[in-house]
């Protein structure tokens, strides 16, 4: 069998003749608007996907459900790259029989988290109770409404993220319920849900967890502001959701004043760092590199 080791003229054993590659370290790309995923060289990452949130109306309406959010761990990237698309909040709406819109979808490698469902819409007729989204909308005040469900599908090996709107305090009553959030399904009348904490958009090494996919809060004119779901749901002053949370918009108190926007989605993409090798002939400092480093093969 040949000696799998070399020497050369500084006198050192250099290396063994196995296959060469550099370690790569972990790597972070967030997208808050449309781009292009471009692989590190890695072949497996964790992604995140996150849709835009649902957006709301004005007097006695529910909040705007949370964006759907996808979570989908040890994902088998592909080696070339790969189109995002980052979904837009929904629109809120003003005037009476007006609705506002539910958020976009977000996009990556044909998965998708999908967008949050508009909150009810108040009525001269006693309203009605949201859209189904990634998380559902708020019921809105009068009539009995109870809000809207929410759906997140995941392939296997995912979850999805996504919970019901609330409903709101009954008929007769006024006070719209909150927007479903990505944590938790909105209460009655009013406060959204809360969002879901995931740490990809930190290393591994050293997790920093945020909160995304809080519910927008439902409201009732002339009463407390009523609060949205942690993770960027917005209050019930017409508040928008926060932007790259994927939060759903507050509803407002009162007509003539703007109403709150869902906030838009977010894509993040955490790759794993890649092992190293070394091969061939190498020199004596660079073999201590890869010693000192512990990446040299064993």
């Amino acid at each position: 069998m040949p000696f799998p080791y070399q020497t050369n003229n500084n006198g050192g054993v250099i290396g063994a003749t196995v296959p060469v590659s550099r370690a790569a370290a972990e790597s972070i790309s967030q997208f808050t608007s449309p781009g292009t995923f471009s692989p590190g060289g890695a072949t497996t990452a964790d992604v995140l996907i996150i849709g835009g949130g649902g957006g709301a109306h004005a007097q006695h309406a529910g909040g705007g459900g949370s964006a759907g959010i996808l979570y989908m761990p040890n994902y088998t990237i592909p080696g070339s790259p790969v189109s995002v698309t980052v979904g837009g909040g929904g629109s809120g709406a003003n005037g009476i029989d007006q609705a506002a819109q539910s958020g976009s979808p977000s996009t990556f490698d044909g998965l998708t988290g999908l967008g949050g469902g508009r909150g009810g819409t108040y009525t001269d007729v006693g309203g009605n109770s949201g859209a189904t989204g990634g998380s559902g909308g708020g019921g809105a005040g009068r009539a009995t409404n109870p809000g809207s469900p929410g759906n997140q599908p995941a392939p296997p090996g995912g979850t999805g993220y996504a919970n019901a709107g609330g409903p709101n305090t009954g008929l007769g009553t006024f006070s719209g319920g909150g927007g479903g959030g990505a944590g938790a399904a909105a209460g009655t009348g009013g406060p959204g849900g809360n969002g879901q904490a995931f740490d990809t958009a930190s290393p591994t090494g050293s997790p920093s967890p945020t909160t995304y996919g809080g519910g927008g809060a439902g409201q009732q004119n002339g009463a407390p502001t009523k609060t949205g779901g942690t993770g960027g749901g917005g209050n019930g002053n017409g508040q928008s959701g926060t932007a790259g949370t994927g939060g759903g918009a507050g509803s407002n108190n009162g007509f003539g004043t703007p109403n709150g926007s869902g906030g838009s989605g977010r894509v993040v993409v955490r790759e794993a760092a890649v092992a190293a090798t070394a091969s061939g002939v190498w020199t004596l400092q660079a073999q201590y590199g890869f010693q000192k480093n512990s990446q040299w093969p064993q």
